[in-house]
């Protein structure tokens, strides 16, 4: 996939300490196992506080099955089948640094989707263009999904 971020403060100089920004992102995915393209948008706000240095954020989001994966599903006759989630779903976060380094996030999506889950991780910098997350995602319903380990290793460029 390829996609776009834009972040803005507000109040720089009455609200600095509070960092409140909105973020507006989107990405546009290519599907390798059958040809179609699939979405991913999403828009929140945030906040931090300014001594404790927490910062809370909350929004939402939208995407369709190539992000939030598909449904099994069983019909009345009894034959399954496979239900695409165009997921709208309420994002909200908290992230607490503890070190220059090392920060706790906890990330919650809301629905019955591959995403929709509850996820606190630790996020170690181990510079400006390289950091790591470790976490484990516990799923809002497992019926639709299960818990997951998260590694995720991420290099800016």
């Amino acid at each position: 996939g390829i996609g776009h971020k834009s972040q803005w403060q507000f109040g720089k100089k009455k609200h600095e300490d509070w960092e409140i920004k909105l973020t507006v992102g989107n990405m546009i995915f290519i599907s390798l196992l059958k040809p179609d393209l699939g979405g991913w948008a999403y828009a929140h706000m945030s906040t931090r506080l300014p001594k404790l240095r927490t910062r809370f954020t909350g929004g939402l989001s939208y995407g369709s099955a190539q992000v939030f994966g598909y449904n099994r599903e069983v019909n009345d006759n009894g034959q399954a089948f496979y239900r695409q989630n165009r997921a709208l779903s309420i994002v909200a976060a908290i992230e607490q640094p503890i070190t220059e380094r090392l920060t706790f996030m906890m990330d919650w999506f809301s629905g019955e989707h591959e995403l929709a889950a509850l996820s606190p991780a630790f996020q170690y910098k181990f510079s400006e263009k390289l950091n790591t997350v470790i976490g484990y995602k516990i799923a809002n319903d497992r019926v639709y999904d299960q818990d997951a380990l998260i590694l995720e290793f991420m290099l800016h460029f």
